[in-house]
């Protein structure tokens, strides 16, 4: 955990830590899948949905249920075109080119492109420093707790079912217990 500093950096350094401890444990093929769920939280509140709705969503994007996603958004009465962009956003995965494409999104939205800066910046100060291999980019990556509200990470591993660990920045977790900290981890 790295509690005290909310930069591009400290998130990098999280995510290089992690890496370090998978290659000290001996495992040599694996992924770390990098994201922003502020992307994705924006493009849900620009749709229109609920309260209820978001959360709904939420719960669903971060299972990738797409069946369920259209669901709420039928129900929620959402615009095609805003549902397709969330569902676009879902699928969007792979390297640096999936920034490119995460701006074409955004539009002129202001705050999807400041998420999109910050996972640019952490994304190729890891590549520079020689992991490209070990990363990719998924801006449907949206980790299901509440308390994640910028860069989140999961880890995949060659033959294994499901993620082994993963997780990202909290600036405002502490802060419900007293004092506010931004916090990765």
């Amino acid at each position: 955990e790295l509690i005290g500093t909310d930069d591009s950096a400290s998130d990098q350094e999280i995510v290089l830590r992690l890496i370090d401890c998978l290659r000290n444990i001996g495992l040599r093929s694996f992924k770390v899948s990098l994201g922003h769920v502020g992307f994705f939280k924006r493009l849900l509140v620009q749709a229109g949905l609920s309260d209820v709705g978001k959360k709904q969503a939420e719960q669903a994007a971060a299972r990738k249920d797409v069946p369920k996603l259209e669901e709420i958004f039928s129900v929620e009465r959402i615009p095609r075109r805003a549902g397709r962009r969330i569902l676009e956003a879902l699928e969007l995965s792979g390297a640096a080119e999936v920034i490119a494409e995460g701006r074409t999104l955004a539009g002129k939205d202001a705050a999807l492109h400041r998420s999109l800066d910050r996972l640019s910046q952490v994304y190729h100060a890891l590549c520079r420093a020689g992991h490209r291999t070990a990363l990719f980019l998924d801006l449907g990556e949206f980790r299901g707790f509440d308390y994640y509200d910028g860069i989140v990470f999961d880890v995949f591993a060659e033959g294994v079912g499901v993620e082994l660990g993963g997780g990202g920045r909290y600036n405002h977790l502490i802060g419900r217990f007293g004092r506010n900290l931004p916090s990765t981890g």
